[in-house]
């Protein structure tokens, strides 16, 4: 999840864009490095300031206000963001 949600707004800058216009966030996720684990603390902190937003993007999605990604990133932040609703 968290390298999915990295990846789903690294060098996609029409992606970033519809993201803040759907959100007003423009807070992004944070690299994820597997091996550099400790490191990593900021990376799930950040993701749980912005789950909220990762939602509501998502949910655009589902309701044809914006263009699917259509990637694997995207699909499992889909996935992992509806099982996150504790947050």
């Amino acid at each position: 999840m968290l390298r999915s949600a990295y990846q789903l707004f690294k060098d996609t800058p029409a992606r970033r864009e519809n993201y803040t216009s759907v959100t007003g966030s423009s807070t992004f996720p944070l690299k994820f490095v597997a091996h550099r684990w400790v490191e990593n603390v900021p990376v799930l902190e950040r993701v749980i300031d912005i789950l909220p937003s990762l939602k509501q993007y998502v949910k655009s999605v589902d309701e044809k206000k914006l263009k699917s990604p259509g990637t694997k990133s995207f699909e499992t932040v889909k996935t992992h963001a509806g099982i996150l609703c504790w947050v």
